[in-house]
């Protein structure tokens, strides 16, 4: 009943930011439509809302028909947003989803529900991809310039420490 009535029952924010008036540009909003798509894709994903859903729904309302999902001019863009926080309820949403200097937004993302064994199974996922993260940065880093050959590898890392050792 959750899963299907409220879209799920775990929830987490991804947190966007940039600078002023950054999430207003067309380029910035593709890019969280994207990103929110790519996340709706994964297998638990449930519900995935974000900014970007707001410009769209706005502009199919008020934008010009058959055009773009998202309008290619960031002052369209400003103008149906202004026009959507008119009403009170839209300007709720929005301040519920973007500050008002559209520097910081969120990506909320509902879960299926699950077993404890899958919630389990996916932070050890999740640490093995950390885990994985940080060794591709140990072997992207610059090694130290007293090994020949290349120099961002572990094992050049390794060699001058233990060369530092002696």
């Amino acid at each position: 009943v959750i899963d299907t009535h409220l879209g799920g029952i775990y929830t987490f924010q991804i947190l966007l930011e940039g600078g002023p008036d950054s999430l207003k540009q067309p380029d910035a909003l593709r890019r969280l439509a994207g990103l929110t798509e790519a996340l709706r894709q994964l297998p638990l994903v449930r519900k995935a809302t974000g900014l970007a859903d707001y410009v769209e729904r706005v502009h199919r309302e008020i934008g010009e028909p058959g055009g773009p999902p998202i309008p290619t001019d960031a002052n369209v863009i400003a103008q149906e947003l202004f026009v959507f926080t008119l009403s009170d309820r839209g300007r709720a949403e929005l301040e519920r989803i973007v500050l008002s200097d559209f520097s910081k937004t969120h990506i909320t993302v509902k879960l299926a529900s699950l077993s404890s064994d899958v919630v389990f199974e996916q932070v050890e996922v999740a640490e093995l991809a950390k885990l994985s993260d940080d060794a591709v940065a140990l072997l992207m880093r610059p090694a130290a310039a007293n090994i020949d050959g290349p120099a961002d590898s572990l094992l050049a890392d390794a060699a001058n420490q233990a060369a530092g050792d002696e």
